[in-house]
């Protein structure tokens, strides 16, 4: 099954808001990252960091760590992944990000087939992250995402 991955909410997985990532097909799955969890890791990150240019990169990697927590209960059913390109020209380092943190909880897939390109509002992916964006955002609860993801589990890859 192919999938397509977009998200919804602040777009630099920041401290100013939560984020939702999404991703459908034949089967989709929208996360919760809260604002609260994404300071925890940025301070983590941020604080480890020898050089100016690894603190910048913190929301890579909080992207990356958020794609791999995506997938990884679907990933025997997914042979191919595109992901909405949110941080033009980092895509190569996304990639390796997600193939790695998904090494780190064991599991593997191909670097060749994840691809990156514009999805669009016409995409189911969009639409998903989109509609559990606008539940949160206007307090109606429905639908609601399928998790939200805790500090500790973005750490246990982040570290």
């Amino acid at each position: 099954m192919h999938i397509e991955i977009d998200q919804s909410g602040e777009a630099k997985m920041d401290k100013r808001g939560y984020t939702i990532l999404a991703f459908s097909n034949k089967v989709s799955a929208a996360y919760l990252f809260p604002a609260r969890v994404k300071q925890e890791c940025r301070a983590y990150l941020t604080g480890r960091a020898k050089t100016k240019k690894a603190k910048q990169t913190y929301y890579l990697k909080l992207f990356a760590a958020g794609v791999a927590l995506l997938i990884k209960d679907y990933l025997p059913q997914i042979q191919s992944i595109t992901i909405d390109v949110e941080w033009e020209g980092q895509e190569g380092n996304i990639k390796s990000l997600v193939i790695e943190y998904l090494k780190k909880l064991g599991l593997s897939f191909p670097a060749q087939e994840i691809s990156f390109r514009r999805i669009g509002k016409g995409s189911r992916a969009h639409e998903q992250a989109y509609k559990v964006h606008r539940a949160l955002w206007e307090g109606k609860g429905s639908p609601a995402p399928d998790r939200t993801v805790t500090t500790q589990e973005l750490l246990d890859l982040l570290k």
